[in-house]
């Protein structure tokens, strides 16, 4: 989306759907600290990740708090891999499997370093 001629916001249309506010940013937090299993991320390290994770939030007009934003991701990973494993099942696809068992591993993460 552009307004006047700038970038003011992207819409990832594949798992659109109704839901709360907290989980648009909390999906944001998990693609752009990033708060993902190390095995595939090669991100920044963990107390870069807090320090990053503090500029989204405040960023975001400071609505939440670190520990509510981070019990987000958790719960939305765990959503879309329910999502997603359905998607496999419909399908037949092997990578929409792959995918489901690749946000459990992140919403692991997640969970264990808080």
């Amino acid at each position: 989306m552009f307004r006047n001629g700038r970038l003011r916001g992207v819409i990832d249309f594949d798992t659109a759907s109704p839901g709360p506010r907290i989980w648009d940013l909390a999906h944001l937090a998990y693609r752009l600290v990033p708060l993902t299993d190390d095995a595939h991320d090669g991100g920044p390290p963990a107390p870069d990740r807090a320090a990053r994770l503090r500029l989204l939030i405040d960023s975001y007009g400071a609505l939440y708090e670190p520990v509510d934003l981070v019990a987000a991701v958790a719960a939305r990973l765990e959503e879309l891999a329910v999502f997603t494993d359905a998607r496999a099942a419909e399908t037949g696809r092997d990578d929409f499997a792959e995918h489901a068992a690749m946000y459990r591993r992140d919403r692991d993460r997640v969970l264990a370093t808080g």
